[in-house]
């Protein structure tokens, strides 16, 4: 039987040194490869994922502007950094005026209600992480364009920008 062996392996008893060296290396090598790239796509993913949440807050900050704005009988006030608007609440029937604007203390976008003669004002935060806001009005369309810029996680920072024209303003 040993002579059978030895005449199928030939006169190796096992591996040199050298080669189980560069065995070992070659190994070290992909498996290097390999973590390095999951670590590069571990961060890139996780970077995508703070934008994308951001972008999604931005995004749901802009509709409700938008939403509220877009029945507004007129608009009573606007700034460069801030909107208050006149709008007809058809559930209860009140006129109130409803303001935007972001806490330049806490960065968050606020929308502040006040219905018609009661001088009681509900203040609601809209979204956080704004770094700048900013209305212009063009009487003429009835047309107010806002635009928000923000920062996510990562620092990094985008601009949204929306335009509604107002269906009930006069």
């Amino acid at each position: 039987m040993q002579r059978i062996l030895i005449k199928h392996l030939g006169n190796e008893r096992g591996v040199t040194l050298l080669e189980l060296i560069v065995t070992s290396l070659i190994m070290t090598m992909i498996i290097g490869t390999v973590v390095i790239f999951n670590v590069v796509w571990a961060r890139s993913w996780s970077k995508g994922a703070f934008l994308s949440e951001a972008q999604n807050s931005v995004s749901l900050c802009m509709d409700r502007i938008m939403r509220d704005i877009r029945p507004a009988t007129g608009v009573i006030n606007v700034t460069a950094t801030e909107i208050t608007v006149k709008v007809n609440n058809y559930d209860t029937n009140i006129e109130e005026e409803i303001r935007f604007y972001r806490d330049s203390s806490t960065n968050e976008l606020k929308k502040a209600v006040t219905p018609d003669g009661s001088g009681t004002t509900t203040t609601t935060v809209v979204g956080t992480a704004i770094e700048a806001l900013s209305f212009s009005y063009d009487s003429t369309d009835r047309e107010v364009t806002c635009v928000i810029d923000s920062v996510d996680k990562n620092g990094l920072d985008f601009t949204l920008s929306g335009s509604v024209r107002m269906r009930n303003a006069h």
